[in-house]
């Protein structure tokens, strides 16, 4: 518990808002060009880790506005496809949708996915690796409405079935299971960016609370809660300071395929999966410099930790930083494609990405 009230500390100090005298004046973000009513990103996927391989796939993204008034935000809608060299494989559509001048959003996807990994368990007192494949469909959704000035609050749901294969090594036998992880959510989130898809100020704030009830098909009954806090500020004109602390916890009893494990969006350099548990703690920073025209270039640095409380497990803090190159490939709507090098403890990974990391 030390180590998790010291992370919160320092969520605290590190985003504290800067002081309004030293901003920039608004003048220095890049105008919207809402002359462009549709837009079109595409770029490859092509990526790399010890314990998924190189991974070969595409993504492409249809950007529009259902309004022509000004500040109308740009709603999209994406398809994504990969495979990688250890067969793992994933395809989903999602879209990002704003109504009435962002008065309702609506957040959509789904797709299916097959997914080997491993997971890193305690058996006579050494640490083991275990395989297991997870394959299943799955579908979300999650409308909101605007209730006051940057506040939205909307209720949701997702839907997911799971077929899990876990090959515990010789004498212990495997374990197949299938089961369902069907959930009514709630959402609050304060959203106060100037760009939904490239932020140079503004700050976002939001919490997703899951319900798993047995009564929806789920084996057991359960919560998870997702909470995230995004800061921008913009230094000059070529330079933007962007934080985030990022947060998930289970209460209940958790499957397996419910926990969380360090890594992803929220924390890159991470592949391995060897860090997971019931709650998950991250906190990183990364300054974006647009360095020549529609070139950029992003430094991250980064902290995380993994808990299971009911087993009096907490791991060690684990820090991961790295570099990344940036083109702005679609000005209209400020979107960028790029390549990440991120290095953790132990471990590393690269990643192609359009979108910034958070």
């Amino acid at each position: 518990m030390k180590k998790i009230c010291f992370f919160l500390i320092a969520v605290c100090l590190l985003l504290l808002p800067v002081n309004a005298q030293n901003a920039v004046p608004d003048s220095t973000a890049i105008p919207i060009r809402s002359t462009k009513k549709i837009g079109f990103a595409g770029a490859p996927l092509i990526s790399f880790d010890r314990s998924t391989g190189t991974a070969f796939g595409a993504a492409g993204i249809v950007f529009f506005q259902m309004s022509n008034k000004p500040g109308t935000k740009a709603s999209s809608v994406s398809v994504v496809g990969k495979w990688t060299t250890k067969h793992n494989w994933n395809v989903a559509v999602a879209g990002q949708l704003y109504f009435a001048e962002d008065r309702f959003r609506l957040m959509i996807g789904g797709g299916y996915m097959n997914n080997n990994f491993q997971s890193f368990e305690q058996m006579d007192a050494a640490t083991v690796e275990v395989p297991y494949n997870n394959h299943g469909g799955f579908f979300s959704l999650a409308p909101s409405i605007r209730v006051w000035d940057n506040l939205y609050v909307g209720i949701g749901g997702q839907i997911f079935k799971s077929h899990l294969d876990m090959d515990y090594p010789d004498p212990q036998p495997d374990s197949v299971s299938t089961s369902w992880m069907n959930a009514l959510a709630t959402n609050v989130m304060y959203d106060s960016r100037d760009n939904t898809y490239n932020p140079s100020k503004g700050f976002k704030g939001a919490v997703r609370v899951n319900f798993f009830p047995s009564w929806l098909k789920n084996s057991d009954t359960y919560y998870k809660m997702h909470g995230e806090v995004n800061y921008y500020h913009r230094l000059d004109r070529s330079k933007i300071l962007a934080s985030r602390f990022a947060m998930d916890m289970g209460l209940g009893e958790l499957p397996f395929v419910g926990q969380t494990y360090i890594g992803n969006r929220d924390i890159r350099g991470y592949t391995k999966g060897q860090y997971r548990g019931d709650q998950t703690y991250s906190l990183q920073s990364e300054l974006r410099w647009n360095f020549y025209k529609r070139w950029g270039a992003v430094g991250f640095f980064g902290l995380a930790m993994a808990a299971t409380p009911d087993e009096d497990y907490v791991s060690p803090l684990l820090p991961a930083g790295g570099v990344g190159l940036r083109l702005l490939a679609l000005p209209s709507y400020h979107v960028n494609v790029g390549v990440d090098v991120a290095v953790g403890k132990d471990d590393w990974g690269i990643y192609f990405r359009i979108f910034e990391a958070f």
